[in-house]
């Protein structure tokens, strides 16, 4: 054997070895939490290089620019810079269409609109076609349209079908939003996975570029694959069948977002004759760590039975806070995390996981007042902060003259006098004359109507983009310093001279300090379309630098993939984990059974769970129970902390009345809300649905839902506490 060959398959054990080792045909790699599935994976590629495949030909695909990073730096590490495609799905396909998206009659120069972008879009467009954006909103219709997509489902097709009244207002956007975003030369995210299965099927001789290009693709993350991640999956494969899946069912947290755990549950029924290798030895977690998670997943029936094992040591039993409201559950958790510091642990260490981020508050004030270093992931997106968003509208218009939304949103940033008005008629001459609105701009004399005043104003900002677009488009740092200079824009952000100005400030230079540092990364490939796609892709955990010595919160969603030796999972109460929109369903339970348990795996050395009998929501004090996943985890792994603890509430999945004698031993301060005299068979109308009869009561308090069947609407499943219902005499 090798030198090479022995560094690539040394320090593994069997069942990886096994993976690795399996070159031909389709392969299913169920890896369990913390058992080495990143090592696998890229010793794989590094294993097929050495076997004598050519790099190009492998494809690699995970979900997170991080994970890609990190494939990429450990495949270097073992092979070198071999040139194998390592990427994310929206990555892969943004790469794609920029090679051959024109077949699509779009241009290569294409802006990616991120979720404002398209609201933004959505709402134009049904503004146009005279649909009331206050009675529907845009960001609904644009999520609607986004399943839609994903689900491969063209706006032809969807048309087609037997429609309620907000699906009618779907089926007349949807086609609108589409050809509005040909005509900016724009695609959403959805369209980077989408639009590469259009161009395959429509152009044959493409689809062959690549199939034949790829010999061998993995796949990363499948369990959180969706249907068009899935099609590309297989069509990519489809012609050497060298497909090879990573993923465990246990850790399918995004079904909210589409993905698809029958993916991974049917892969051999998909691909038959394919080879399943189970990875159980879990390398990160201490074994009662491991127990706890293993005993709470194993009340899931939609999984690949496997059993988690490890050779580390039991450690520290889980601890448990049971504390009264929200305010004393976070002096607690700060309490525990200064004795930690004050043991030894950095507080880059420990993390604080929620179930959603309005849980961040109370932690957050008593972190400060208590001293505590910590940082925030994900709670405002670096990208989707105003200033950036801004600056980056200039880029955006000059790498794309046809993008009118980044222009209509920077038209008059900083002031320089275009108001509504004159932008109207800017917005009707370029309709008229069917050119990009930046042209019409540039030519401020030939649009009717426009005052003196406005032609100076629009000619002032013709004349800073044609300055820009007399740039070179590389590298980029220059001309995003050009562009702040010639708007003026740091001037704008500091003239109030506030501390909250100069935040901006510090942001618009942390962004000139990104296209920095791409040019650095790219000096011969980069460009301003580059660095766009690349600011565009990128996830807010993927800027998240673990470096600083910071306590670490986040959401239960942002934690996958990640670990630490310390992290306290708050608010582990029914409402919330499991939280009150999953309770209908065995299937939304056995999600949130799975969140818990990335939870709990996230987890090196301890774990401490909280939750309260009380909690502030919305402004008003509400209920809190043990959830029932703490009853799920034995009780000799538990080590109880505070008040006693309260029996856990299990409501039925069942629509129906609940039982008189349900949860009699709780208090529940909602009970007596008028709520609770709805009765099943009950005539009733709402603001939008209208007439309706009740088919179904379930849960307690701010999570008792009602299901009405809708005269015009169908069946709809309600909050009662938000359901602003009335009661009504019979109708026909």
């Amino acid at each position: 054997m090798s030198s090479s060959i022995e560094s690539i398959l040394g320090e593994l054990n069997p069942a990886q070895l096994e993976a690795i080792e399996h070159v031909e045909g389709a392969l299913l790699v169920v890896a369990g939490a913390g058992s080495g599935k990143t090592r696998v994976i890229t010793r794989r590629i590094a294993y097929l290089m050495a076997q004598g495949v050519e790099p190009w030909r492998i494809l690699a695909i995970t979900f997170t620019n991080k994970a890609a990073g990190e494939m990429r730096e450990r495949v270097h590490a073992l092979v070198g810079d071999q040139g194998a495609w390592i990427s994310t799905f929206h990555s892969l396909g943004a790469r794609v269409l920029r090679r051959d998206i024109a077949a699509l009659g779009f241009d290569e120069r294409f802006t990616i609109y991120d979720t404002g972008d398209r609201d933004a879009l959505i709402k134009q467009v049904m503004h146009e076609l005279d649909i009331d954006s206050s009675h529907f909103r845009p960001s609904i219709v644009a999520r609607s349209i986004g399943e839609l997509k994903v689900q491969l489902v063209p706006p032809e097709m969807f048309a087609e079908r037997e429609l309620g009244y907000f699906d009618d207002v779907v089926a007349r956007v949807y086609p609108a939003y589409q050809e509005a975003l040909q005509r900016n030369n724009a695609l959403d995210f959805d369209d980077l996975l989408a639009r590469p299965i259009e161009l395959f099927e429509k152009h044959p001789d493409v689809l062959e570029h690549y199939r034949d290009r790829f010999q061998y693709v993995l796949i990363d993350e499948y369990q959180d694959t969706n249907r068009v991640q899935y099609q590309i999956a297989k069509t990519l494969s489809g012609k050497w069948g060298n497909l090879c899946v990573v993923g465990d069912a246990d850790q399918s947290i995004y079904a909210w977002r589409g993905a698809d755990i029958r993916n991974i549950l049917d892969f051999s029924r998909d691909f038959p004759g394919a080879r399943t290798i189970k990875l159980e030895q879990n390398y990160r977690s201490c074994g009662n760590i491991l127990a706890a998670a293993s005993s709470v997943i194993a009340y899931n029936e939609g999984r690949i039975e496997r059993t988690l094992w490890t050779e580390n040591e039991d450690g520290p039993l889980i601890g448990e806070i049971h504390a009264f409201n929200d305010r004393e559950e976070a002096r607690e958790v700060a309490a525990r995390i200064r004795e930690h510091v004050r043991n030894g642990a950095r507080p880059a260490d420990i993390a604080i996981f929620y179930r959603t981020n309005a849980l961040s508050r109370s932690i957050e004030r008593a972190l400060r007042d208590g001293g505590v270093p910590y940082t925030i992931v994900g709670a405002v997106e670096f990208y989707q902060r105003r200033e950036v968003k801004d600056v980056l509208a200039y880029l955006r218009v000059l790498a794309n003259p046809a993008d009118s939304i980044n222009l209509r949103r920077i038209v008059n940033v900083p002031s320089r006098g275009i108001g509504a008005v004159s932008l109207a008629k800017l917005e009707a001459h370029a309709l008229q004359s069917g050119q990009p609105l930046l042209i019409t701009i540039l030519e401020p004399e030939s649009v009717p109507g426009l005052n003196a005043r406005a032609k100076t104003a629009v000619g002032q900002l013709g004349g800073i983009f044609r300055r820009l677009m007399e740039r070179d488009p590389h590298p980029v740092g220059p001309i995003v310093e050009a562009l702040l200079m010639e708007t003026d824009y740091e001037k704008y952000l500091l003239h109030g001279g506030g501390p909250e100005d100069l935040a901006r400030y510090e942001n618009v230079k942390e962004l000139l300090s990104s296209a920095r540092e791409y040019d650095a990364e790219h000096p011969d490939d980069g460009s301003l379309p580059g660095f766009l796609e690349d600011v565009s892709l990128i996830a807010d955990v993927d800027r998240w630098d673990q470096s600083p010595d910071r306590v670490t919160l986040m959401t239960l969603h942002a934690s996958k993939g990640l670990e630490f030796p310390i992290v306290f999972i708050v608010g582990v109460e029914e409402g919330l984990m499991p939280h009150s929109m999953s309770v209908d369903t065995p299937q939304g339970i056995e999600e949130e059974r799975r969140l818990f348990y990335v939870g709990i795996t996230r987890t090196q050395r301890e774990l401490t769970v909280s939750w309260t009998s009380g909690r502030t929501h919305f402004g008003r004090g509400v209920s809190g129970t043990r959830s029932r996943f703490l009853n799920e985890i034995p009780n000799e792994l538990l080590k109880r902390q505070g008040r006693p603890a309260m029996p856990s509430v299990r409501p039925s999945f069942e629509d129906g009345p609940v039982p008189d004698d349900f949860g009699d031993d709780l208090y529940d301060p909602l009970a007596d809300l008028d709520a609770v005299s709805w009765r099943v068979g009950d005539a009733v109308e709402h603001e939008h649905f209208g007439p309706g009869r009740i088919t179904g009561l379930s849960g307690l308090g701010q999570n008792r839902r009602i299901t009405v069947e809708f005269e015009n609407h169908g069946r709809k499943k309600l909050l009662i506490e938000y359901a602003a219902l009335s009661r009504i005499e019979e109708f026909e």
